[in-house]
């Protein structure tokens, strides 16, 4: 089969994060948004003639129906992403999807088996790990520049508004998000958090809801136990007001790094360099591109694009994706493990057995 110039693509959902996705394609010379499908047909519309879309729809199915699209994005509640993963998978069209990629392990399992038997490309949007200075500490790991790592965390102490949950009410059920704080919010830094230090042997968690009338967590804090025998604690809310910036700590026996939204913010190294970008003191009113903590309008889709840039690269070589459905799993099966400890008072251990909440 012939490798097209350009590959065509179609966004399924059209809400807040869409135009991120709808941005980050028309940014790039090898991708076309052929068409957008909302089941509100205002916001369809809206969308697809914002970004000069060729068509737009209210029944996803038309735009799996295409010949002229090549990749299917998600932006949409997770409990809609396995079954339209699989039909999509079934007419031969790549699939990015937005995290988390599913409810919960058997959903995002169901999708990667779906896409690899029907030989198409699955990527979930991590945007976080293309900046430079998230690779950049992936590489000074990986180096041994840190040395052997004792300790990881993770902080996502964001602030969400009452609005924020009303406008979308999907994102207050488990039924529709699968859970609240981490599943939403946290998910980045928890999936950050797991690239640096490695996979996750037990956790302990607690949750609970504070501030929110919502059914899922504002708040959750767990503590880990990673395989190569670190410790760590993850902790996510989003009751903390104003919003803080996001921030992982990575501590080793040679030096620590302290990431801030997906900025480096300090590198010590023992003996070899002692280095600090940024100001320390900084105003937290001097907000970070990309910073998130007090809602999404702060946003940038330069992330979305060098992802979905990764992607159609990966279509075109033949080869995976860098986040790839194994790699978004990664971070759901952590977050479920929180929420089965914290239900059942015990220490879970990973990776989680199939068929169990």
């Amino acid at each position: 089969m012939a490798i097209k110039e350009k590959l065509g693509f179609g966004i399924i959902g059209a809400g807040a994060i869409a135009p991120f996705h709808a941005e980050a394609i028309n940014d790039l010379p090898e991708a076309t948004l052929v068409g957008v499908c909302d089941s509100i047909e205002e916001r369809a519309r809206s969308l697809a003639e914002k970004f000069n879309a060729k068509m737009w729809c209210t029944d996803y199915r038309e735009l799996l129906e295409r010949k002229d699209i090549d990749v299917i994005n998600l932006c949409l509640p997770p409990s809609l992403n396995a079954k339209i993963t699989q039909e999509a998978a079934k007419v031969h069209k790549n699939v990015i999807v937005e995290k988390p990629m599913a409810l919960n392990v058997e959903q995002a399992d169901s999708m990667i088996s779906s896409c690899k038997e029907a030989k198409v490309k699955l990527g979930v949007i991590f945007p976080c790990r293309f900046s430079e200075d998230t690779k950049r500490v992936k590489n000074i790991i990986e180096e041994g520049r840190l040395g052997k790592l004792f300790m990881g965390n993770a902080f996502t102490n964001w602030f969400r508004t009452k609005e924020y949950y009303e406008n979308a009410s999907w994102r207050k059920t488990w039924s529709g998000q699968g859970g609240g704080v981490l599943m939403n919010q946290a998910i980045h830094s928890i999936d950050l958090l797991q690239w640096y230090m490695g996979p996750v042997k037990s956790i302990y968690g607690l949750m609970d809801t504070f501030v929110h009338d919502i059914e899922v967590e504002d708040s959750a804090v767990a503590i880990l136990q990673f395989e190569n025998g670190a410790v760590g604690v993850i902790q996510g809310t989003t009751a903390a007001f104003p919003g803080f910036p996001r921030k992982i700590e990575i501590f080793g026996e040679k030096g620590s790094i302290v990431l801030k939204v997906h900025f480096l913010e300090l590198l010590a190294i023992i003996g070899s360099e002692m280095e600090i970008k940024g100001d320390l003191r900084q105003d937290y009113v001097n907000k970070r591109p990309g910073d998130c903590s007090s809602g999404p309008v702060h946003l940038t889709s330069e992330y979305h694009r060098l992802q979905i840039e990764d992607f159609i690269n990966a279509v075109k070589e033949d080869r995976k994706p860098f986040v790839d459905g194994e790699e978004g799993k990664k971070s759901l099966e952590i977050i479920q493990a929180i929420y089965r400890s914290a239900r059942t008072g015990k220490t879970v251990r990973l990776p989680l057995k199939s068929n169990s909440s």
